[in-house]
């Protein structure tokens, strides 16, 4: 039912005037004071008999970016479900929504819109069904519901403030001769550079048009940067990383007239270039490695494109190649590796994998191909032609879909399937075995291209054929292409290449400029043309246009060369410029710095910031390309996953210190550090990064688990670099960080800095605490690779901590067992009859605490007893783990978190007795019927937050030891790595490096880092007297018990003497026993070499395999592990494979941890937080 006809008639009193709370109609209160200041500039308002008028008004001015939502989510939604009753031909309620002015004015219940207030907006409430209910035959989706409320928070953006192109008859030119006039659309010509006298400042071609402009407002330039902030400046510009000292005083000591063109030259030269730039187009293409939508699903082969982008930087590809290989790179004469992984341009875009209609899917595909087109290349905004003719720009709605037939044979894009080809999305490159995520058509004849009316797939209309938009063509023939005639053998139209050909070829008048735009733009912080993607009459005017046709017409003469215009933008004054403000009358006259009478001042963007703090700390791994790294993740961000974990794997902290590049990039989840600092959304192409200061900033710089990481190893390089004296300290941390000595007065200050936090530390107890990290539900892709430091996080020397028991409950997601979940347990002491006693902190929201004792890890469960405080039920309780979990006692107890309790528990035999908080009387007694009496360790668990402890202490055999507090010798105590997974064992990491199992039958431990089907597996094994050592492959599907998993085998045996290599299918399938003289107790080396079905085994360095064998059936790729029937050990394990290497890490964690928890250490590491929190760090000048 439509509810607007029986809105009230009284009199339309606009909601955003009256005052409710004085009660006088036509008075102004406070809701109109929040809006004064944006929209009601110049609005007169005259009283009539309570009725509120408004005159005609000056629209607020809105950005672009404003604009363009309007125009790419609004403008169609409103034409789609509103126009039909409240257009111009019919207005239900007297209300009409295809004008600002109607929406404000409003129908029989006043305005429709009360901007940036959706809550007060009767159009947001009738869209609710909150009352009225608008469209009135169905509610809309969602996601158009969040839309047009982000709309009315945003003020209701509404372009009519831009000169709106007026209706063209059907008979009659879309373009006009106004239009072919326009700046942009204008063929490109070389201007004459202006001829100034006597002015030593201009040192370029460049330098004289900026400086006949400033001329003109009687502006001068500022100062020349000093040479440490020019070499700074440069290495940000071009690398995205910060000089050393040694190369900023190489500068400075360097007094010929050629020195910056040296430092340009030598970065440019650099492959850290390719990363810095290539980084730049990722966000004009809308980079990213998932689809988006909830299930967020991969695109396998992505980071191929990213790694093609880097090369085609550090190639210095010429950039007419580069958009050629893009759009048509399967089509050219010349087909390669990198033309082929080029076209991945067009995979790049969300998609649904569960669309209302495919067939609407598609076109929505096809208008993110050829909108992203149209921004990154031409500066065009093509996709606001998609329902309707553009409303500014002379493209009409025929143009876009004319446009859209050169790429609508482009196949849809599938979700990967193991079991077919997907020769729809992936092609296989040269080597035979590589694929790449490329584009496919649906064959040589090209399908037919029709309008859709309104955009709506299900609405086709006229059939139209490819043209050129005649705004950018000589005449109307021109716009006409010619398509050269395809072989029978050709697999595509050939459409595509023709489009790259008009883009790239130089006579259009829209490429170079915009180009040569863009690179001014990451030069100096905004570009001639401040919107660098749009170039059409809505877009900002060049504020140097014959100056930006120059640089395009450079860009084009030079071979289409980006690496020579970098250099010739940045050997200039304009460039070297000082950013300080000098001239009170620059700042009155351009505020903006629109004439460049300074360097602008800079921030690093999100990837500079991250990736400089790896360089100055020394932790930088510079390894190029390959498949992604993960970030870490907090519990919090994996939670906001539909289903937490899904997709996300983990890194080594060797890989995670990677360039922020090579991070993976995953629709649906933000990396904290990098969003915090204005990463740009992946949804669209993004042109220009906003730029934000807000208190998150600070809070992540202070903070943040990645801050802490950071600030740790730049302590550990200072203590390692210059010993503990805390001047040298602070003196190295300037050099590294700020590539300069610090002054007598900062050293000053940061000492006195110092001094009072080794203070501060010295007063309070640091206490050991255990917290967990993840969130309580997770999916089973995540889980089944998850460290087990992953779930808890505390002390590591001599603990080991266990995943616990996380059954499945449908839909692939696990769920914790709370009685059963992960724990923590203290390895250097093993007791039978012991009181055991903690003081411990629950932190706020903890759900339980766990005091565990005389248990034993059984996978990663334990067998052992438990005092139980379970801080959500207010009870406590004794209870026994084994096959099950037995509560042996039980009562009642007001429990709550943020406070201190003392535990005691006493074991003697089968009696148990546990006290609380001193208490004389025990608060529990049982006796367990069946026992656990063997020698156990004592532990804890915790789950919902963390649990900070200041003793834990045995009493066992008439000694004491306290695990808060343990000073002694660890010796080769039980380790658990955490990049290892283990199905069952006893692991121990030796000091000699190596690492070693002692298992109860077969069980195995699995390398999470690693995964790959062909390449090589090398390590040196030592088998006891009795028992195999065995290296695993290829492994999938690992679950606790004997030959529980899909792989490989490798294994040597002393006594039976042979090497044995074995298949497991979740069984176990021996494939070939060889004879060999292992020695028990001693070290032999074995290498694996994997090829598809071809496996090569050698053993002790024999150049000649001793087992070669082909499986016809080979299993897929997978994991490294390590596994014994007993007893064995490892050492120099390395993987490789896909082009990457990994070496295992068997060292236990090297010294005693609490070394790193004293005052002195504390107060290094708030030194260096704060050191990296410095501006002069953060900026680029």
């Amino acid at each position: 039912m439509d509810r607007t006809a029986e809105m009230s008639s009284a009199p339309r009193v606009p909601r955003y005037v009256a005052d409710r709370d004085a009660g006088t109609a036509g008075s102004v209160g406070p809701a109109f004071s929040t809006l004064a200041a944006r929209w009601l500039i110049g609005l007169t308002l005259s009283l009539v008999a309570g009725v509120v008028v408004a005159e005609e008004a000056e629209t607020p001015a809105f950005n672009p970016e404003e604009l363009r939502f309007f125009e790419t989510n609004i403008r169609p939604l409103l034409a789609e479900h509103c126009y039909k009753c409240h257009g111009e031909e019919k207005q239900k309620g007297e209300l009409r929504l295809d004008s600002l002015a109607a929406i404000l004015e409003g129908g029989s219940y006043g305005p429709a819109v009360v901007p940036h207030q959706p809550d007060e907006s009767p159009l947001i409430e009738a869209i609710l069904y909150e009352g009225l209910e608008m469209p009135p035959d169905a509610q809309l989706p969602d996601d158009k519901i969040a839309l047009l409320t982000r709309w009315v928070e945003m003020g209701a953006p509404w372009p009519n403030a831009g000169k709106v192109r007026a209706p063209v008859g059907e008979d009659e030119p879309h373009v006009t001769e106004e239009d072919r006039q326009f700046w942009s659309y204008r063929p490109r010509v070389r201007p004459a550079v202006p001829h100034l006298q006597d002015d030593d400042w201009v040192t370029s071609d460049v330098d004289a048009f900026i400086r006949r402009k400033q001329l003109e407002q009687g502006l001068e330039p500022a100062p020349p940067a000093t040479k440490r902030a020019l070499i700074r400046r440069a290495y940000f510009d071009l690398i995205g990383l910060p000089p050393t000292l040694a190369e900023v005083r190489a500068f400075e000591q360097d007094d010929s007239p050629g020195a910056f063109e040296k430092v340009v030259d030598r970065l440019l030269a650099m492959p850290q270039y390719g990363e810095r730039w290539g980084r730049h187009w990722l966000d004009l293409v809308r980079y990213a490695q998932t689809n988006g939508y909830e299930r967020d699903d991969e695109k396998p082969f992505a980071w191929r494109f990213r790694d093609y982008v880097i090369r085609a930087f550090n190639e210095d590809k010429p950039y007419d190649q580069f958009v050629r290989e893009q759009l048509a790179g399967d089509e050219l004469d010349e087909v390669t590796d990198d033309s082929i992984i080029a076209t991945g341009f067009y995979r790049l875009g969300v998609w649904d994998d569960e669309p209302d209609t495919i067939l609407q899917a598609y076109y929505d595909g096809l208008d993110d191909m050829l909108s992203t087109t149209g921004t990154a290349f031409l500066g065009m905004t093509i996709g606001c032609a998609r329902c309707h003719e553009h409303k500014f720009d002379p493209i009409s709605n025929d143009e876009y879909y004319q446009l859209t037939a050169f790429i609508r044979n482009v196949n849809y894009y599938r979700k990967p399937n193991e079991d077919s080809k997907n020769e729809v999305i992936f092609t296989q490159l040269s080597d035979g075995h590589s694929r790449a995520l490329s584009v496919h058509e649906y064959g040589r004849e090209p399908r037919k291209t029709n309008v859709t009316i309104r955009g709506q797939a299900a609405s086709m209309g006229k059939e139209v054929e490819p043209r050129f938009p005649l705004v950018l063509s000589a005449s109307e023939e021109a716009t006409k292409p010619s398509f050269p005639e395809r072989p029978e053998t050709a697999r595509t139209s050939g459409r595509r290449r023709v489009l790259a050909e008009w883009i790239a070829n130089e006579t259009n008048p829209l490429t170079a400029r915009v180009m040569a735009n863009r690179l001014w733009h990451y030069h100096f912080g905004q570009g001639i043309v401040q919107t660098t993607s749009d170039f059409g009459k809505i877009g900002s005017p060049p504020s140097h246009p014959e100056l930006l046709d120059w640089l395009a017409s450079e860009l084009v003469d030079g071979g289409w060369r980006l690496k020579r215009m970098h250099k010739l933008i940045m050997l200039t004054s304009t460039y070297q410029q000082s950013s300080r403000v000098h001239s009170a009358k620059a700042v009155e006259v351009d505020p903006g710095n629109t004439l460049l009478w300074r360097q602008n001042l800079r921030r690093l963007e999100a990837e500079a910031i991250r990736d400089s703090m790896l360089a100055v700390n020394g932790t930088l791994n510079s390894r190029m390309g390959g498949p992604s790294f993960y970030p870490n993740l907090t519990a919090d961000v994996l939670a906001g996953q539909s289903m937490p974990g899904r997709g996300w794997g983990r890194s080594s902290r060797q890989e995670r210190s990677r360039r922020s590049v090579y991070a993976f990039i995953k629709r649906s989840v933000r990396i904290p550090m990098l969003d915090t600092f204005d990463f740009p959304t992946t949804d669209k192409p993004v042109a220009r990064r906003v730029s934000t200061t807000v208190a998150p900033q600070a809070l992540a710089l202070l903070n943040s688990e990645f801050l802490q990481e950071q600030a740790e190893s730049l302590a550990d390089r200072l203590t390692r670099e210059v010993g503990d004296d805390p001047a040298e300290q602070i003196r190295l941390a300037y050099r590294l960080a700020l590539a300069r000595e610090a002054r007598p007065a900062e050293v000053a200050a940061i000492l006195d800095y110092v001094s009072r936090q080794r203070a501060a530390f010295h007063r309070v107890k640091v206490a050991p605490t255990i917290e967990p990290r993840l969130p309580s539900a997770l999916h089973k892709s995540y889980l089944a690779g998850a460290r087990s430091t992953e779930f808890l996080a505390g002390p590591r020397v001599g603990w080991s901590y266990y995943i616990g028991d996380w059954p499945g409950r449908g839909d692939s997601i696990h769920w914790i067992q709370y009685e059963r979940g992960p724990f923590a347990l203290w390895d250097p002491v093993k007791f039978a009859d012991a009181t055991v006693t903690t003081r411990v902190y629950p932190h706020r929201n903890s759900h339980f605490v766990a005091l565990v004792a005389r248990a034993n890890a059984d996978g990663e469960l334990f067998q052992g007893y438990e005092l139980y405080l379970d801080l959500q039920k207010n009870r406590a309780a004794l209870r026994r783990h084994g096959r099950e979990v037995t509560t042996l006692a039980e009562v009642p107890v007001n429990l709550v978190d943020s406070r201190w309790y003392d535990l005691k528990l006493e074991l003697t035999g089968s009696q148990l007795r546990a006290w609380l908080d001193g208490s004389s009387k025990p608060l529990l007694e049982a006796k367990d019927d069946q026992p656990f009496t063997a020698p156990g360790h004592v532990g804890l668990r915790t789950w919902g937050a963390a649990l900070t402890f200041d003793t834990l202490r045995v009493d066992a055999n008439g000694s004491q030891v306290d695990a808060a507090t343990y000073q002694g010798d660890m010796g080769d105590v039980l380790a658990r790595l955490p990049d290892w997974h283990y199905y069952g064992g006893d692991w121990t990491a030796y000091e000699d490096g190596s690492y070693g199992a002692k298992t109860d039958g077969y069980q195995y431990a699995v390398w999470l880092q690693p995964t790959f089907a062909n390449g090589e597996v090398e390590a040196r094994l030592m088998s006891s007297d009795e028992y195999d050592a065995e290296v695993l492959f290829r492994v999938t599907s690992p679950r606790r018990g004997t030959d529980t998993f899909r792989g490989y085998e490798v294994a040597i045996n002393a006594r039976a003497g042979y090497v044995r290599l074995a298949k497991h299918e979740d069984d176990f399938q021996p494939i070939v026993d060889v004879p060999y003289d292992i020695k028990a107790n001693e070290w032999h080396h074995v290498r694996v070499r994997l090829d598809g079905g071809h496996i090569r085994v050698y053993v002790d360095g024999g150049e000649q395999p001793l087992i070669d064998h082909y499986d016809a059936k080979p299993l897929p790729r997978g994991r490294v592990a390590l596994r014994t029937g007993g007893e064995a050990r490892f050492t120099d394990l390395v993987a490789r494979g896909e082009g990457q290497q990994w070496r295992a890490d068997f060292r236990p964690p090297a010294g005693d941890e609490r070394a790193g928890l004293t005052p002195e250490r504390r107060a290094l590491v708030a030194m260096c937080n704060m050191i990296l929190n410095l501006n002069e760090f953060l900026y680029i000048d």
